[in-house]
């Protein structure tokens, strides 16, 4: 059996030292995959491409912070209805945007954020919000004290009872 503490400070003739895995693992049980702010996607008048609002999310513990915004341009080709997703590539260290098609699953590393009308010359027409929220409802108000319980996706949420 192994046991492991971890984020303790080093100290004389005993350094601690932790990767990027082992934050990811915390943050993975704290929160679940999804958008925490932002990362809307919109289409602008001139249809040069779909624009992704400044935001945070979380994938498999790893965060995405994109602080403005972000135009992603299409390829030209026939006409679809594609997915912009941000995209977990743990290999090269990196979140990324891309564009995938809507009728593909996700994967486990992948969140969608919209789904757009790309016309053949590649111009984006329009968006649809697909974001899943990473908090979902963590918080109903009441009047007393709050407990916690156990959701059966494995979130925590914290309750006010009446």
């Amino acid at each position: 059996m192994s046991e492991k503490s971890v984020f303790f400070d080093s100290a004389d003739g005993d350094v601690r030292e932790y990767s990027s895995a082992d934050m990811a693992a915390v943050l993975s049980g704290i929160a679940k995959n999804g958008v925490l702010d932002g990362l809307e996607v919109t289409v602008p008048s001139d249809s040069s491409g779909a624009v992704i609002s400044a935001g945070k999310a979380i994938i498999n513990g790893y965060v995405y912070i994109l602080d403005e915004s972000k135009t992603l341009a299409a390829d030209a080709g026939e006409y679809r209805r594609d997915r912009i997703v941000l995209r977990l590539d743990t290999e090269n260290k990196e979140i990324v945007t891309a564009f995938k098609p809507k009728d593909s699953d996700n994967t486990a590393n992948e969140i969608s954020l919209a789904v757009v009308e790309v016309q053949t010359s590649g111009a984006v027409t329009s968006a649809s919000d697909a974001r899943t929220f990473s908090f979902h409802n963590p918080i109903i108000y009441g009047t007393s004290a709050p407990r916690s319980t156990r959701g059966i996706d494995g979130d925590i949420y914290i309750q006010y009872e009446s």
